[in-house]
């Protein structure tokens, strides 16, 4: 069983709703690995942000789960860290794709000149 992090708002890390479905969940969580994925996104606490994905996909996958957490969510929402969580995340997952981009870039004019 994932830990459960006490104050951490799991519809936010996956950026859904709480009402979503199970396959709203786990095609969110397919979306989210892509990008924060440590292998991915190699920034520096890339592996922690990955963890968090997982722990909010092992929780709002399985119903057993989801009901438990659902009991807490409206105080988690209301928290306040929930918010800031999911924005540090999002701007994490933001400067990936940005330093992906630039690498990216920086490499093509040396292949175009092979």
């Amino acid at each position: 069983m994932a830990p459960t992090e006490p104050n951490i708002d799991y519809y936010a890390v996956l950026e859904i709703s709480h009402t979503t479905t199970i396959e709203v969940v786990i095609q969110s969580y397919q979306r989210l690995a892509k990008i924060r994925h440590p292998d991915k996104n190699l920034q520096d606490g890339s592996t922690a942000v990955f963890q968090l994905l997982q722990n909010a996909y092992d929780t709002d996958s399985d119903p057993a789960k989801r009901s438990a957490y659902d009991l807490r969510w409206p105080t988690i929402r209301n928290s306040g860290r929930a918010k800031q969580e999911s924005e540090k995340l999002q701007a994490e997952a933001a400067q990936g794709e940005t330093r992906r981009t630039a690498e990216a870039r920086a490499k093509k004019p040396e292949e175009d000149s092979t």
